[in-house]
């Protein structure tokens, strides 16, 4: 569900997962940053991750773990609407 902070702004929420390209397992600690607004997260152990609080707009997600060469998708986030960002790395 979108949020209003303080300022007016609609915030919205980002999630997804990033795995190993080989085996689809889900890979802990990997890291995701977002090129513009600051926003980043860190995985869980089951490779899961959230970024919440995200303004509506375009933005270009990077994920990278230990071991893996990063990967980096464009994303639109919508007014109203969780966005769904997953990554496999080789």
């Amino acid at each position: 569900m979108p949020r209003i902070n303080s300022g007016g702004a609609v915030k919205f929420t980002v999630v997804g997962i990033v795995a190993d390209s080989v085996s689809g397992v889900g890979i802990a600690e990997a890291k995701i940053t977002a090129d513009k607004g600051g926003y980043f997260a860190t995985t869980g152990v089951d490779g899961t991750y959230t970024i919440a609080d995200v303004t509506n707009g375009n933005y270009t997600l990077t994920a990278s773990a230990e071991g893996y060469a990063s990967s980096s998708q464009p994303v639109t986030v919508y007014a109203g609407e969780v966005t769904v960002v997953d990554f496999l790395l080789t």
